[in-house]
């Protein structure tokens, strides 16, 4: 029971970790420019699950995408071969249906005729058979159509097992869209027309020498083969090898679209980010040339200048870390300030205090002494000279100071 809610826990958690489609569509935001808005589709599989952001522009598609790890959240480089494959997948998803969907080769219909050509050449077989029994052609002749026939059967039940494995295969992809999916199609697609070019000519071939052979024969009537359904599925797998080589170039400049944009994109985002990271520690300097060289940065961002913009920044950056110089109005960026000297200041400021405070303490003490021994002496006086006695309020002469702070306490007031 508690391995199945650690289980369970564990699961709860890694569902919570995984991006959700608005999450990607913030992720996006710093790719896109003034005025466009951000459409975000999938998940798309490919070897992972991806969120594919589209930026549009009052309606128009700005031929730009952003792929988001579901799980990670991180975006696919340009440079990645992996951003090329869910690339093509997104433009199958967009393009592929009318192209190398919604064809012939992956129609179940058609795979149906295909498995029924082993009756229909079974049926002219025994027809030949016929005549060979019954003299009308030779045996060489009846083998050298067998051989004909049994290449035509087995490239048709090829080309029938083939357009069912690609049915299958088309309501996979469109069920969950996806890059390995989409190789596999492309791959099997490419086999089966070579398939159904190798039908058509053993079929074409096989017609041609049956309508010769029944206009040849004159005692003996055969209908001839209409070789209309065969003309057509030639022109038809002609038209599909001519769509085939479209959708790859078209696919191929898509991607390469997407590509050298994404690298633009991101170009402008790690610019961007610079700039961000950049104000402050030039703000900060208060340095006019470090300022001067900022604003030139910000003015070629603006511009789509992005590897000068990041030169300029650089520059600033370089600027505003100068010490600076009397007179020039500028600062140390991004320094912190040094407290170490006040503090010390302060530390000597209270030992001094303490040393005063201790001194004032002890002054009164002495005064009392010193007036206890001055009044002994008067009265010792007083004892000898009869009445003489000091005039009242006469300081003593001791005293050597004229106020109530002493003269260490007047050393440390100026100090």
């Amino acid at each position: 029971m508690k391995k199945l809610l650690f289980a369970v826990l564990l699961l709860v958690s890694i569902a919570s970790a995984e991006v959700s489609q608005q999450q990607a569509g913030v992720i996006c935001n710093p790719y896109s420019l003034d005025g466009e808005t951000i459409q975000v589709t999938g998940p798309l599989s490919c070897e992972g699950l991806y969120w594919t952001c589209g930026f549009m522009y009052y309606g128009n598609d700005q031929n730009i995408m952003i792929a988001v790890d579901q799980n990670s959240g991180a975006v696919i480089p340009a440079s990645d071969d992996l951003f090329a494959d869910v690339a093509s997948t997104k433009y199958a998803i967009d393009n592929g249906a009318s192209y190398i969907f919604g064809n012939f080769l992956s129609d179940s219909s058609f795979g149906l005729e295909m498995a029924g050509m082993n009756a229909t050449l079974q049926n002219y077989q025994n027809l030949l058979k016929s005549l060979k029994d019954d003299g009308t052609i030779t045996a060489a002749k009846f083998t050298d159509f067998k051989n004909i026939i049994n290449n035509v059967r087995a490239s048709s039940l090829q080309l029938s097992g083939k357009v069912f494995a690609l049915n299958n295969e088309s309501t996979a992809f469109w069920e969950s869209p996806d890059c390995i999916k989409l190789m596999d199609y492309l791959r099997n697609m490419n086999e089966s027309l070579l398939l159904a070019e190798n039908f058509s000519s053993s079929w074409n071939g096989f017609i041609t020498e049956y309508n010769r052979l029944a206009v040849s024969l004159e005692n003996v009537r055969v209908a001839v083969i209409n070789p209309s359904d065969s003309q057509i599925l030639s022109q038809n797998i002609e038209a599909l090898k001519v769509k085939i080589d479209n959708y790859a170039n078209d696919e191929s400049e898509f991607v390469n679209t997407l590509t050298a944009n994404l690298a633009t994109r991101a170009d402008k985002k790690t610019t961007k980010d610079k700039l961000d990271e950049a104000y402050s520690i030039v703000k900060n300097s208060q340095n006019a040339n470090a300022t001067e060289k900022y604003n030139e940065a910000s003015s070629a961002f603006g511009r789509g200048e992005y590897s000068k913009a990041r030169g300029l920044i650089n520059e600033a950056l370089a600027l505003a870390a100068i010490e600076p110089v009397n007179g020039d109005g500028g600062t140390v960026a991004d320094m912190p300030t040094d407290y170490s000297v006040f503090l010390i200041l302060i530390g000597l400021l209270v030992i001094v205090l303490l040393f005063l405070n201790f001194f004032k303490k002890k002054e009164p003490d002495d005064e009392e002494k010193e007036g206890n021994e001055q009044r002994g002496r008067e009265q010792r006086d007083k004892g000898l000279r009869g009445k003489w006695q000091k005039p009242a309020g006469k300081k003593a002469d001791w005293s050597w100071s004229n106020d109530d702070t002493s003269s260490i306490g007047r050393k440390a007031s100026r100090v």
